[in-house]
């Protein structure tokens, strides 16, 4: 008995931590919104938490997609929360992303906390604030028996006013390079904060929303869009060794962004434009026995609506490839969305016609179709489809290329360029 009771005593208690991010609740796609995606995806994944009993989720960023996203996803959100109750997780933390509004969604923080939501969306709330910040960022997770079981540095995505304005006359390169210095300083003094837990055989957690040194992007014009399209924030390297996992957000793809598997990207939990229906959607779930991690699985999400590219080079070839693809797919839970690439110098006469009513009558929609050139990817037919497809940064490069400009004249064009688009995001979120 005596013997039972040490063994018991000896063993840690295992905790399980899930990693999501990038949901982008409320997208609009194109002229089509993504409710049922998402809300098939929060059900799933209130499922998930349930199924592998998990004590700690955290969100990496980007819950919405715009500042001021429509009712029906601030609907799902807190349908969502509300569904945490039927769970075994009872300690959530959330931040904000370079998509988030501070403001929105840090509004009901204080009524969040009482149900064990952390939500936390800037550094620093206000100038008297400036002292404590690391305090106001590091959460200290408890169970229900008060039993500390994680300690998160929840950094947000880091703005204008965490990071310092602008210098006048500065260059873009050089402001690109103290801003790397100052989210690594950032983290240096979240680090320093965490060590008074290093002695306390827990896992010691950082969040972050940025691009990392290194990782890879199904996407990356979209992506770019933060820090002056600056793809090289931090390195893996660059996160002080005392954290012992960090969950990034901000990318889609779900990866490691070193060898070791201690900095990851979650990825989103759908995809979020075509380029993205190459990458398999999941969450990361981590154990843990004290601090020490003992097992990393990445649960896949399931795909409730695929998004599919048809390329052909006539028309006959993309309606055969449509017939048959809807044969594979004719069961799946939600309406299949396509766009189609036509490659060739012209489009037949009414081929986008033909083509939209075949696809309806096999349960699909035609988005979008484009004809390709060898060089470009440009739209014939109802181009504002796709400029709502793409990024401003894609449509601007694009118009330099069609103006012939020399290449070192719009290397600094699209820099400039970069620099108003993040003041105008962060403008437009009031910050």
């Amino acid at each position: 008995m005596i013997r039972n009771f040490c063994i018991i005593a000896l063993m840690k208690r295992r905790v399980r931590i899930l990693h999501t991010s990038d949901w982008h609740l409320g997208q609009k796609f194109m002229h089509l919104d993504r409710r049922e995606e998402s809300r098939l995806a929060l059900d799933w994944l209130l499922g998930a938490l349930q199924e592998y009993d998990v004590d700690v989720l955290l969100v990496s960023g980007d819950v919405f997609d715009t500042g001021s996203p429509p009712s029906y996803a601030e609907e799902q959100y807190y349908r969502f929360l509300a569904g945490l109750a039927g769970t075994s997780c009872r300690q959530i933390v959330i931040t904000a992303g370079n998509h988030d509004s501070p403001a929105h969604l840090e509004a009901p923080r204080r009524l969040l906390e009482a149900l064990n939501i952390h939500v936390r969306v800037r550094v620093v709330g206000n100038e008297k604030a400036a002292s404590r910040q690391d305090d106001s960022l590091l959460i200290p997770l408890h169970d229900t028996d008060g039993e500390l079981l994680s300690v998160v540095a929840a950094s947000p995505f880091l703005r204008d006013r965490d990071l310092g304005p602008g210098l006048a006359g500065e260059h873009t390169a050089d402001r690109q390079q103290r801003i790397r210095e100052r989210i690594k300083a950032h983290y240096r003094e979240l680090g320093q904060a965490m060590e008074t837990y290093r002695e306390a055989d827990v896992p010691l957690i950082a969040m972050g929303h940025l691009y990392a040194r290194g990782a890879e992007a199904s996407d990356p014009e979209r992506q770019k869009n933060i820090y002056l399209g600056d793809e090289k924030n931090m390195a893996a390297s660059d996160f002080p060794e005392v954290f012992s996992y960090v969950a990034l957000g901000h990318i889609h793809r779900a990866q490691a962004v070193d060898k070791k598997g201690r900095v990851r990207y979650s990825g989103s939990l759908i995809p979020l434009s075509f380029r993205e229906t190459i990458d398999d959607k999941s969450v990361t779930l981590t154990t843990w026995e004290g601090g020490k991690l003992i097992e990393t699985q990445l649960l896949p999400v399931p795909l409730f609506r695929r998004l599919k590219t048809l390329r052909g080079k006539t028309g006959e070839e993309l309606l055969g490839k449509l017939q048959a693809f809807a044969e594979r797919h004719e069961k799946d839970p939600l309406r299949p969305w396509l766009e189609m690439i036509l490659e060739g110098d012209r489009a037949e006469a009414g081929l986008r016609l033909r083509l939209q009513e075949e696809a309806s009558k096999l349960n699909m929609e035609l988005l979008q179709l484009r004809l390709q050139h060898k060089r470009t990817a440009w739209m014939q037919e109802d181009t504002e489809l796709v400029l709502e497809q793409l990024h401003p940064r894609e449509v601007f490069e694009e118009r330099c290329r069609s103006a012939q400009l020399p290449e070192d004249e719009m290397k600094k064009l699209q820099q400039t360029f970069d620099e108003l688009l993040e003041w105008m995001q962060q403008s437009e979120e009031g910050i």
